[in-house]
């Protein structure tokens, strides 16, 4: 399977943006965590950043369906659906704050099954902080007030260190399942 990223530059209005900011802010935010050595822990060499995780349904029950809609749009695959993990993903990456080269996949747990991650950007007001892949050289994407990314979960990417101001952004991944009974036809 030959896998490909995807942009969609105006995902989100301001308006969205914001109240996504303020819902989540709502919760404590914990130091972002990765996992290394068969356990999640806080690691500063490989991330800074704070996080919390909300779920799908509830407050943002629209907002998985408008990513349903749009990632059903450009990714078809007959006899498989996207599968969907329970919760967002919301991130802080504040001043001198970063996550390293990493993966989003991983040898157990959720993370062995993800086949495509997303990251929605909710602020642009700052500095640093950008979006990279490494796929055919450097891929480097900078702040998009409202933009998402959706690219393969085994693809290195990183966010570099927040220079100036605060970056948030919402993270999300999906699998691809097989559904059961399907039968290919030409017809």
């Amino acid at each position: 399977m030959n896998l490909t990223s995807f942009t969609f530059r105006k995902f989100l209005s301001p308006d969205e943006c914001n109240n996504i900011i303020e819902t989540c802010l709502q919760k404590k935010l914990e130091e972002g965590k990765v996992f290394a050595k068969g356990e999640y822990k806080v690691l500063e060499s490989a991330r800074k950043s704070k996080v919390t995780f909300f779920p799908f349904k509830g407050k943002f029950d629209w907002l998985i369906e408008r990513i349903k809609e749009n990632l059903e749009s450009v990714i078809v695959l007959k006899g498989y659906k996207l599968n969907y993990e329970l919760d967002f993903q919301f991130t802080h990456y504040g001043v001198d704050e970063y996550y390293g080269w990493h993966k989003d996949t991983g040898n157990s747990g959720p993370a062995s099954q993800r086949a495509y991650s997303l990251v929605i950007q909710l602020s642009d007001n700052y500095k640093g902080g950008l979006l990279q892949f490494k796929q055919e050289g450097i891929q480097t994407f900078g702040p998009g007030l409202g933009k998402m990314w959706v690219f393969p979960s085994s693809w290195d990417h990183q966010v570099t260190p927040v220079k100036e101001g605060t970056r948030y952004s919402l993270v999300a991944w999906f699998s691809i399942e097989r559904i059961e009974g399907y039968t290919s036809t030409l017809l």
